[in-house]
Protein backbone atom coordinates (compact mmCIF):
# COMPACT_ATOMS: atom_id res chain seq x y z
CA UNK A 1 0.00 0.00 0.00
CA UNK A 2 1.42 3.30 -1.03
CA UNK A 3 0.77 6.50 0.77
CA UNK A 4 -0.61 9.26 -1.34
CA UNK A 5 1.21 12.50 -0.82
CA UNK A 6 -1.13 15.45 -0.61
CA UNK A 7 -0.09 18.98 -1.02
CA UNK A 8 -0.74 21.14 2.05
CA UNK A 9 -3.55 23.04 0.30
CA UNK A 10 -5.21 19.78 -0.75
CA UNK A 11 -4.90 18.43 2.77
CA UNK A 12 -6.48 21.59 4.20
CA UNK A 13 -9.37 21.44 1.69
CA UNK A 14 -9.97 17.77 2.56
CA UNK A 15 -9.99 18.44 6.31
CA UNK A 16 -12.21 21.54 5.91
CA UNK A 17 -14.74 19.59 3.90
CA UNK A 18 -14.66 16.61 6.26
CA UNK A 19 -15.19 18.77 9.33
CA UNK A 20 -18.03 20.81 7.78
CA UNK A 21 -16.12 24.08 7.70
CA UNK A 22 -16.30 24.30 3.91
CA UNK A 23 -20.01 25.26 4.03
CA UNK A 24 -19.24 28.17 6.37
CA UNK A 25 -16.37 29.28 4.15
CA UNK A 26 -18.71 29.31 1.15
CA UNK A 27 -21.30 31.33 3.11
CA UNK A 28 -18.58 33.75 4.25
CA UNK A 29 -17.40 34.18 0.66
CA UNK A 30 -20.96 34.83 -0.56
CA UNK A 31 -21.48 37.35 2.24
CA UNK A 32 -18.28 39.15 1.32
CA UNK A 33 -19.43 39.30 -2.33
CA UNK A 34 -22.77 40.75 -1.20
CA UNK A 35 -20.96 43.27 0.96
CA UNK A 36 -18.77 44.30 -1.99
CA UNK A 37 -21.86 44.75 -4.20
CA UNK A 38 -23.50 46.80 -1.47
CA UNK A 39 -20.41 48.98 -1.26
CA UNK A 40 -20.50 49.51 -5.03
CA UNK A 41 -24.19 50.40 -4.84
CA UNK A 42 -23.49 52.90 -2.06
CA UNK A 43 -20.73 54.51 -4.13
CA UNK A 44 -23.08 54.76 -7.10
CA UNK A 45 -25.77 56.31 -4.90
CA UNK A 46 -23.22 58.84 -3.60
CA UNK A 47 -22.23 59.76 -7.16
CA UNK A 48 -25.88 60.22 -8.09
CA UNK A 49 -26.46 62.40 -5.03
CA UNK A 50 -23.47 64.55 -5.94
CA UNK A 51 -24.85 64.91 -9.45
CA UNK A 52 -28.38 65.75 -8.31
CA UNK A 53 -27.56 67.99 -5.34
CA UNK A 54 -26.65 71.14 -7.34
CA UNK A 55 -29.85 70.77 -9.34
CA UNK A 56 -31.79 70.34 -6.11
CA UNK A 57 -30.33 73.59 -4.75
CA UNK A 58 -31.37 75.38 -7.93
CA UNK A 59 -34.88 73.93 -7.72
CA UNK A 60 -35.17 74.96 -4.06
CA UNK A 61 -34.18 78.51 -4.99
CA UNK A 62 -36.71 78.55 -7.82
CA UNK A 63 -39.42 77.24 -5.50
CA UNK A 64 -38.60 79.93 -2.95
CA UNK A 65 -38.85 82.62 -5.62
CA UNK A 66 -42.09 81.14 -6.94
CA UNK A 67 -43.59 81.15 -3.45
CA UNK A 68 -42.59 84.77 -2.97
CA UNK A 69 -44.10 85.69 -6.33
CA UNK A 70 -47.22 83.72 -5.57
CA UNK A 71 -47.67 85.37 -2.18
CA UNK A 72 -47.06 88.74 -3.85
CA UNK A 73 -49.73 87.92 -6.41
CA UNK A 74 -52.17 87.02 -3.64
CA UNK A 75 -51.42 90.27 -1.86
CA UNK A 76 -51.92 92.18 -5.09
CA UNK A 77 -55.25 90.42 -5.67
CA UNK A 78 -56.44 91.27 -2.16
CA UNK A 79 -55.37 94.88 -2.60
CA UNK A 80 -57.25 95.07 -5.91
CA UNK A 81 -60.39 93.69 -4.26
CA UNK A 82 -60.06 96.15 -1.40
CA UNK A 83 -59.57 99.18 -3.65
CA UNK A 84 -62.33 98.02 -6.01
CA UNK A 85 -64.73 97.85 -3.06
CA UNK A 86 -63.70 101.33 -1.90
CA UNK A 87 -64.08 102.64 -5.46
CA UNK A 88 -67.59 101.18 -5.77
CA UNK A 89 -68.61 102.66 -2.41
CA UNK A 90 -67.30 106.08 -3.39
CA UNK A 91 -68.90 105.82 -6.80
CA UNK A 92 -72.25 105.14 -5.15
CA UNK A 93 -71.77 108.10 -2.83
CA UNK A 94 -70.85 110.35 -5.79
CA UNK A 95 -73.91 109.22 -7.71
CA UNK A 96 -76.13 109.89 -4.69
CA UNK A 97 -74.61 113.34 -4.18
CA UNK A 98 -74.94 114.14 -7.86
CA UNK A 99 -78.58 113.17 -7.66
CA UNK A 100 -79.12 115.52 -4.70
CA UNK A 101 -77.25 118.37 -6.37
CA UNK A 102 -79.15 118.09 -9.62
CA UNK A 103 -82.52 118.37 -7.83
Amino acid sequence: MTAVAFQPAERKDFLDEASGIKEFQINRHQASLKLARTGENMEQAERLLQEVEPRLKLLRARLKNWKKTRSGDKLREEQEKYYATIYKNHEQEINEMSGHLSK
